[in-house]
C-alpha cells in the first residue's frame, strides 16, 4: 500500500514534468 502511494506521486511529478515542458 505504502509502496503504491509513492509510485502514484514519482508517477504525478513525471507528468507534472512532462506537461511543463511543453
Amino acid at each position: 500500500m505504502f509502496g503504491t502511494a509513492i509510485l502514484v506521486q514519482l508517477l504525478e511529478f513525471k507528468l507534472d514534468k512532462d506537461f511543463y515542458r511543453i
